[in-house]
């Protein structure tokens, strides 16, 4: 079965905060620059970063959680890069992000092209791909940060579509 932990050392879906923390402190997938013994006092969220590159960059991890507290949804967020860099390394980046997970998880079942600058809104993700695997989804896309741009891999328990 294809599960979220084959890119994010062992997390699934449900897991709890705690859970989540311990098995990315003991990763050698991922590296974080706060101290093991601080991060029960901080927010994971972007504290932890991919130790090797995916699609040419390094991404940070960013949680979503149910009501539960359980896991729903990881994205793996690439540092921003200028407005200049869009059409050229991201669109690039995102090429090659497509190639990684089709190659793992086979042709997405939705697809569309780089959105343009002009449809992205500040703190916004236009998500253009999206792949349906036996526990949930993932999707891809570019996000806006106020005036710099980021490539997105968002793995979901559930479909984005049906909760809109």
């Amino acid at each position: 079965m294809t599960r979220a932990n084959q890119l994010i050392a062992g997390i699934n879906y449900g897991d709890d905060l705690q859970a989540v923390t311990n098995k990315l402190k003991s990763s050698k997938l991922v590296t974080s620059k706060i101290s093991k013994n601080l991060l029960s006092r901080t927010d994971i969220n972007g504290s932890f970063t991919t130790a090797n590159k995916l699609a040419g960059m390094k991404f940070k991890l960013f949680f979503d959680w149910a009501e539960s507290g359980n896991l729903e949804q990881v994205t793996y967020r690439s540092s921003a890069l200028p407005s200049s860099d869009y059409n050229h390394k991201l669109k690039s980046s995102w090429k090659r992000a497509i190639t990684v997970l089709t190659s793992i998880y086979g042709k997405a079942s939705n697809l569309g092209d780089f959105p343009p600058k002009s449809k992205l809104a500040p703190g916004a993700i236009e998500f253009s791909h999206e792949w349906k695997i036996n526990n949930g989804y993932i999707y891809l896309g570019v996000g806006q940060e106020t005036k710099s741009f980021t490539l997105n891999i968002r793995f979901c328990e559930f479909s984005l579509t049906a909760h809109q």
